[in-house]
C-alpha cells in the first residue's frame, strides 16, 4: 500500500491511498447465524483499492470526512493445509456458493464519516467521549450497474486517562450493517472491507 498526506492547513488534510493484495487463504465458514466454525473452507481474494479522502476538523477531534474511492475484486478457489476451497465445501451442501464467487467485480464507492470527540486535537492524552456515524455507497459497475450496497453504523467510545502519560483505558460499543440494492457480493458484506 502506498498513502500521501497533505496537511492543507490547520484543521483541513487531504490523503490518497493506493492499496493492492492477494491472499489465497482466506476463510469462510457461510452466511448468516446458521454458519458454523467446522464447515471452514478458503479462498483466493485479490483486491486493489485506490481513494481520495477530505477530513476537516472541527472542534477538538470533532471532524467530518469525506472519501471516494475505486474497490477492485477478484475472488476464487483457495487453499491453506487441508481445508477444501470454497467450492469444494459448496458442493457438500453445507452452504450455498455466495453470490459474486469466483466473478470478481469493479465498484466505485462513496463513505462519508462525522465524529464528535471531546478530547484536545494534539494531546496524546486525555480522557472524553467519542460518538461516530458513517454510511458508504457502492456498487458494481461491471456487471451490476443498476444494483449496489449501502455500509452503514456508528460507534460510541468513552476514555478515561489514568496518569497522564499515555495510559488511556477506553470502552467501545460499535455496529455496522450492510443493505442490498440488488444483489451483494459477499465481500461487500464484510465491515470495514
Amino acid at each position: 500500500s502506498i498513502t500521501d498526506r497533505w496537511d492543507i492547513d490547520s484543521r483541513n488534510t487531504l490523503q490518497l491511498r493506493a492499496a493492492a493484495f492477494k491472499r489465497p487463504d482466506e476463510v469462510f465458514y457461510g452466511l448468516g447465524p446458521e454458519s458454523a466454525q467446522f464447515s471452514q473452507s478458503r479462498f483466493t481474494e485479490s483486491s486493489f483499492d485506490a481513494s481520495a479522502r477530505w477530513t476537516t476538523f472541527l472542534w477538538r477531534r470533532t471532524m467530518l470526512e469525506t472519501q471516494a474511492g475505486l474497490h477492485k475484486v477478484d475472488l476464487g478457489p483457495g487453499e491453506y493445509g487441508s481445508d477444501p476451497s470454497l467450492e469444494q465445501e459448496a458442493r457438500t451442501g453445507v452452504f450455498p456458493i455466495p453470490f459474486g464467487f469466483n466473478r470478481g467485480y469493479l465498484a466505485p464507492y462513496g463513505r462519508l464519516l462525522g465524529a464528535f470527540d471531546t478530547r484536545p486535537r494534539q494531546a496524546r492524552t486525555g480522557s472524553g467521549v467519542r460518538l461516530q456515524a458513517q454510511v458508504e455507497s457502492g456498487g458494481d459497475v461491471e456487471h451490476s450497474p443498476t444494483s449496489g450496497w449501502v455500509r452503514y453504523g456508528g460507534a460510541a467510545t468513552a476514555y478515561v486517562d489514568l496518569n497522564d502519560h499515555g495510559r488511556v483505558l477506553s470502552i467501545s460499543a460499535a455496529t455496522e450493517l450492510a443493505d442490498p440494492i440488488g444483489e451483494v457480493p459477499r465481500r461487500e458484506l464484510d465491515a470495514s472491507t
